[in-house]
């Protein structure tokens, strides 16, 4: 078998893993919140709204539990009216932080193999990705290994290993020179400038190698007689066989899980976080979110507040960045027809503003 097809199997066998480490934890999340709902007698809501709710209740930390709360007052408005939305939309987190993790291992496993995929495409990913970051001669050698990679041929468990070790070594050193060649703004951690520029750090490279490792032994060493045991494989296939199997966790379970993990410390530490007030005069809703030691208070309204509207406030807020002084108080408003948003923080930069919006893509 060629290195060109091992890649090509590797990447259809991973998008089918990631697809089913999407749709499995949302099905069980979306029967098990029409449960919730059911047993406390919320009214009647249709599957598409539990659906919603769980996709809602999959995102991470604060901007997660807010989404939850939107996607609760969109979905029934006789219950915004009569209920704690702040109280029913945190059940609903911890409900589906079970199934959180599942689809975080996918994302992770996700990431670490694609890096190397990408290298295996010499000619178009490789060069889109790391040819603003190494010199014109690296990045001809580095796309010469990959070519000899992808003509590499593998016909036992030992061609496998080695292909699999020369792969990680090619990625190794490309981000070597990515980084050597890359100058960290002063405003910057090297853990933002890896994640911003897709450049892995030293320090995440032994992990890339474990996750890399594990997925091509899995997928492609059976081929060559490779037998595995459950310890050999990611807990992610696991997690899969199991959701494919099992029934919904009961009534009872279901209390107990959400009463178990709400009162876990990790997730006190993300409650602590949501700090939130809402005005009913001007249905604006005010929000503090922490960025890297300082706090960011953003104020926005509740009706009208789509993507457009986040667009806008991007644009407007990177536009101001660039006449800021980068010292004292940044503020940035817009108001488009009825929705408006308004974010203020100290000393920002433009990783902050990053942040920020990321922050309101989740809540969209």
């Amino acid at each position: 078998m060629l290195g060109e097809r091992l890649r090509d199997t590797l990447s259809n066998d991973l998008g089918f893993e990631a697809d089913r480490a999407r749709e499995l934890p949302l099905s069980k999340a979306s029967e098990e919140i029409s449960i919730y709902w059911e047993k406390k007698k919320f009214p009647e809501i249709s599957p598409e709204s539990c659906k919603a709710l769980a996709k809602a209740s999959m995102l991470a930390g604060v901007a997660g539990l807010q989404k939850t709360e939107n996607t609760i007052q969109k979905v029934c408005l006789e219950l915004s009216a009569n209920q704690d939305i702040q109280e029913v939309a945190r059940d609903i987190s911890a409900l589906a932080k079970k199934h959180q993790a599942t689809l975080n291992l996918s994302r992770h496993r996700t990431t670490c193999v694609n890096a190397h995929l990408n290298i295996l495409d010499p000619d178009k990913t490789l060069a889109r990705i790391y040819s603003t970051f190494v010199s014109a001669p690296e990045l001809k050698k580095f796309k010469e290994r990959s070519s000899l990679l992808l003509k590499a041929s593998v016909s036992s468990e030992t061609d496998l290993n080695v292909w699999i070790t020369q792969v990680h070594k090619l990625l190794e050193d490309i981000s070597a020179a990515a980084q050597g060649n890359s100058q960290i703004d002063d405003e910057s951690d090297e853990l933002d400038l890896d994640r911003s520029k897709g450049i892995i750090s030293s320090k995440a490279l032994p992990t890339y190698l474990s996750q890399w490792k594990m997925f091509v032994r899995e997928k492609i060493g059976p081929l060559f007689g490779i037998v595995l045991t459950d310890d050999d494989c990611s807990p992610l296939v696991q997690k899969l066989k199991e959701l494919e199997k099992e029934n919904n966790r009961s009534w009872t379970t279901i209390v107990n899980d959400i009463t178990e993990i709400r009162t876990s410390t990790s997730f006190q530490k993300r409650l602590n976080s949501q700090t939130r007030t809402v005005s009913p005069a001007r249905d604006l809703i005010s929000e503090t979110i922490p960025l890297k030691g300082k706090i960011c208070t953003i104020q926005r309204s509740l009706n009208d507040f789509d993507q457009q509207l986040v667009n806008q406030f991007i644009k407007s807020m990177k536009a101001q960045l660039f006449i800021y002084s980068g010292t004292g108080i940044f503020t940035a408003s817009l108001r488009l027809g009825n929705g408006m948003i308004t974010a203020e923080l100290p000393n920002a930069t433009k990783s902050d503003i990053g942040k920020i919006e990321d922050y309101l893509n989740c809540l969209v």
